[in-house]
């Protein structure tokens, strides 16, 4: 019941907390991973559909301009194709200028996950490895994962509960006596 409190001292990714505001109860969530709190800030945030969805109509038809300048780094050139590159910092630009910032970072997770698809990267356990293989265009990887977030959104709307992801250390709450349940 929402006159109850849950603390998620390792939230990673937000499962606990999104289950908890679908539930109509406040959270609180603590990670000391900037990515994976990330996600749980767009998991969970109580996003205007109509603004949400005007900026992913507007990002479907973004045209695309190759940058000016790349990164020369080694480790960059290797894990990505050309072409993933341009594309995201292509995307990146347009992405920085979206407002609020709750909307940005909706296209960012986005953006994320299609570079990440995009690129010769590859999870091997706990390993990184870099594999070249052919990958689809991280542009189509991004305008398909905005899409699909937007429609899980509509089909399936949170209830305006609070919920508060940070970035910090579990061991270092400085939270007040029964203020969790």
């Amino acid at each position: 019941n929402s006159n109850h409190k849950v603390l998620d001292p390792f939230c990673g990714v937000g499962t606990t907390l999104l289950t908890c505001k679908q539930n109509k109860i406040p959270s609180f969530g603590v990670d000391v991973s900037p990515l994976t709190v990330l996600a749980s800030q767009v998991k969970t945030t109580n996003y205007n559909l109509e603004e949400l969805e005007q900026e992913v109509s507007s990002a479907l038809d973004w045209k695309f301009s190759i940058p000016k300048h790349l990164p020369t780094d080694k480790f960059f050139k290797r894990a990505l194709s050309l072409r993933a590159f341009q594309d995201i910092i292509f995307y990146r630009k347009g992405v920085s200028k979206i407002s609020p910032r709750s909307i940005q970072n909706f296209f960012l997770l986005a953006l994320i996950d299609a570079s990440f698809r995009g690129s010769y990267l590859q999870k091997d356990g706990a390993v990184v490895k870099i594999k070249k293989q052919p990958k689809p265009p991280v542009g189509k990887l991004f305008k398909y994962n905005i899409r699909k977030m937007l429609k899980e959104l509509k089909k399936n709307p949170l209830p305006p509960t609070e919920c508060f992801p940070k970035v910090g250390d579990a061991r270092d709450l400085n939270l007040e006596d029964n203020s969790i349940d």
